[in-house]
């Protein structure tokens, strides 16, 4: 469990003047929740983030936590800094106090579960490809097996199959019952994957809730699914292009008015 009550915070800015980036914000993330966060460029996503994980502490107001909290940065590939993949994987296990051959076990594991198989162990991390650099980065996260995952941006720059690897991973994790909270500018995988949503403006939370809810509120935060039935709807078809938040939501509209002038 995750709560904010009341979290501000600024960053200096020229010794004198501070600029608030997040304010006075407050919710509740419970157990094994799915979570999206979304907003504009400079609505305070990647601040709010840092906050989540402890890498930055409130200017004012409080954040509550139960149990371990594991943060995946934007471009997790630059984390990585071992001569081997296993090595850099079992970094994190070795630094929590495991013994070396629980940590190797763990790290194994971890590179399977993002699809690294034995011949990648003892390559050096530095000379894969960029995608493989990021699932070794991945792995390096999983591996801490915290309580709470939060994931800055993880499907920029992935091709459309390993865009799909990595959600039915985070649902694995999810299933298993750990919490995920995903920090997008993409209102598609935030529609398709999240129960939850957290809309910033501005440093300030605009909406929070379902997130099926959430997004007919906003034209900001039309899926293509939404933007695909308002045409539809602009065409002669009635069908309400605001229950079109998903891809699964759209095909079941047009299913049933087919079905009804049929």
């Amino acid at each position: 469990m995750i709560e904010l009550r009341n979290v501000s915070f600024s960053y200096p800015s020229d010794g004198r003047q501070q600029v608030k980036v997040i304010d006075d914000v407050s919710f509740s993330i419970q157990d094994n929740g799915f979570v999206g966060i979304t907003g504009k460029i400079g609505s305070g996503k990647t601040t709010l983030c840092k906050l989540l994980c402890g890498l930055l502490k409130p200017s004012s107001g409080q954040i509550l936590k139960e149990g371990r909290v594991a943060l995946a940065m934007q471009f997790p590939e630059s984390q990585i800094f071992e001569n081997t993949v296993l090595k850099d994987v079992m970094f994190g296990p070795l630094n929590m106090g495991l013994p070396e051959e629980q940590a190797r076990s763990v790290a194994e594991k971890s590179l399977e579960s993002v699809g690294l198989d034995g011949s990648f162990f003892d390559r050096n991390p530095l000379r894969l490809s960029g995608g493989e650099k990021r699932r070794v980065a991945l792995a390096g996260v999983l591996a801490l097996n915290a309580d709470i995952y939060v994931f800055d941006e993880p499907a920029t720059g992935l091709d459309s199959r390993w865009h799909d690897s990595l959600f039915e991973l985070l649902h694995r994790l999810n299933d298993s019952g750990k919490t995920v909270i995903i920090v997008s500018h993409s209102i598609d995988d935030i529609a398709e994957n999240c129960r939850t949503l957290v809309y910033l403006e501005d440093g300030k939370v605009a909406d929070f809730g379902n997130t099926a809810d959430v997004i007919p509120r906003h034209r900001s935060l039309e899926t293509r699914a939404m933007g695909f039935a308002r045409r539809l709807a602009s065409e002669g078809m009635e069908i309400d292009y605001t229950k079109a938040v998903t891809r699964k939501d759209l095909a079941d509209l047009i299913a049933s008015r087919i079905q009804f002038q049929g």
